[in-house]
């Protein structure tokens, strides 16, 4: 199979082929690690994300590790009532 290399900015991208998106189960935001190896590029899928992960990222436009811990309200539940560890 070949593909073509388009220049963007001072890079080279392309695209990569439907047929291979599926059979390595990637989507938009995943990311690959790439390697040289005997004068070959070797692309590998990282480990998968969270849903949850993914979500937030999108929604923040920025990565899981940039956004700030949440800001919770702590609700008074009252007293023990059994053998609750509180």
């Amino acid at each position: 199979m070949d593909i073509i290399l388009r220049e963007v900015g001072n890079s080279l991208t392309t695209t990569i082929p439907h047929d291979i998106v599926k059979r390595l189960n990637v989507k938009k935001g995943d990311i690959l690690n790439v390697v040289v190896e005997d004068n070959r590029i070797i692309m590998t899928p990282k480990k998968k994300r969270l849903r949850g992960e993914r979500f937030l990222e999108e929604y923040y436009n920025k990565p899981i590790d940039e956004i700030g811990a949440w800001d919770v309200e702590h609700i008074d539940t009252g007293v023990p009532m059994g053998e609750e560890v509180w």
